[in-house]
């Protein structure tokens, strides 16, 4: 049995991957790690993530301390720093708002699942009517799992379906990321199909949003006009490609 994913490793992630490999289980039969310490990968993680959140609150301690003297000594003007908080949470909020999915996926008769017409792909993803540009397409859908489940699931952090998305701000002051686990076919949706192809040759992009009430979803739009019958592909990236050799490699030396 073949099954092609995505995966996500200690410091390359991969935003939905394509990979193909040889397996004797099933959906049901998910990879579960009974032993509930944190695996030398996940404290890794911890770590990084641990070293990130104290010089974030370091920097932001010594730049609001540097502006309260600034105001004390009659350097700044504290109206000059109010108006910039405001212009910085407005940008902030329109950030956000511009990561918002508000519009309905379109229905699953819109797409089909056949062979690739990329060699020894497997699978793919096809377009089963006429797909305008900009057209929001659907989410990245699966199980979602926190860092100590996708880590006692996938202790080497080779989750060959999971997208990783960051929270950002939060995740930087120490709180986990969102994992989404597509591998099982019947939690997740057609976005589990598509196929990767480099650069300008794509024709489906991703938004992660990273802020807000939507936080933690992975949204997908059409890049061009896409023809019924066209495969739609988008671009794993260079770090997906980096990290399947690394794990590729591993398994090689097991």
């Amino acid at each position: 049995q073949k099954w092609k994913g995505q995966f996500w490793s200690a410091n390359k992630h991969c935003e939905v991957a394509d990979i193909f490999y040889e397996a004797d289980h099933t959906a049901d039969e998910l990879p579960q790690n009974d032993d509930i310490s944190p695996t030398p990968l996940r404290l890794q993680v911890m770590e990084e993530r641990r070293l990130r959140t104290t010089g974030l609150i370091a920097g932001f301690s010594f730049l609001s301390l540097a502006s309260v003297l600034g105001c004390l000594l009659g350097f700044f003007e504290p109206l000059v720093f109010l108006g910039l908080g405001v212009v910085g949470i407005s940008i902030g909020y329109g950030i956000t708002e511009s990561y918002n999915e508000y519009q309905p996926p379109l229905p699953s008769s819109s797409f089909e699942v056949q062979q690739s017409t990329i060699p020894n792909a497997g699978m793919g993803l096809f377009a089963g009517t006429n797909i305008a540009k900009s057209t929001y397409l659907f989410d990245y859908e699966g199980e979602v799992l926190s860092e100590e489940e996708y880590f006692s699931r996938y202790p080497s952090g080779d989750g060959r379906y999971v997208a990783r998305v960051d929270t950002w701000f939060f995740s930087l002051l120490g709180s986990e990321p969102v994992y989404i686990d597509g591998i099982d076919p019947e939690k997740s949706n057609v976005a589990r199909y598509m196929n990767s192809v480099s650069g300008n040759k794509a024709n489906v992009y991703w938004k992660k949003q990273q802020f807000g009430a939507q936080a933690g979803a992975m949204h997908f739009y059409s890049s061009t006009d896409i023809q019924k019958g066209d495969e739609l592909f988008f671009d794993y990236g260079d770090t997906y490609w980096q990290a399947a050799d690394e794990i590729d490699s591993r398994e090689e030396e097991t």
